[in-house]
């Protein structure tokens, strides 16, 4: 036998790959934890954006109050 021969008796003894299936069962589950994961990330957004919407509120009431205070204190206070 040549290397020739070799090479040809390597090819038809190697078997093809094997496809991995998945059942509709498991497809399902994947496709399930996508859609959780998915809803997730989304909640997850919509509470960032609301954090950072409180916090701009915050910001703004408090420039609110320094502005406030400081005008107390300019003006002059009646002694009791």
């Amino acid at each position: 036998m040549t290397s020739n021969d070799n090479v040809y008796a390597n090819k038809i003894t190697k078997s093809p790959p094997q496809k991995n299936y998945l059942t509709k069962e498991e497809y399902m589950k994947i496709l399930q934890e996508q859609m959780r994961e998915r809803q997730a990330q989304i909640q997850a957004q919509r509470n960032l954006e609301e954090m950072q919407d409180r916090l701009e509120d915050l910001r703004i009431s408090h420039k609110l109050i320094m502005k406030q205070l400081e005008a107390q204190s300019a003006s002059p206070q009646s002694s009791i």
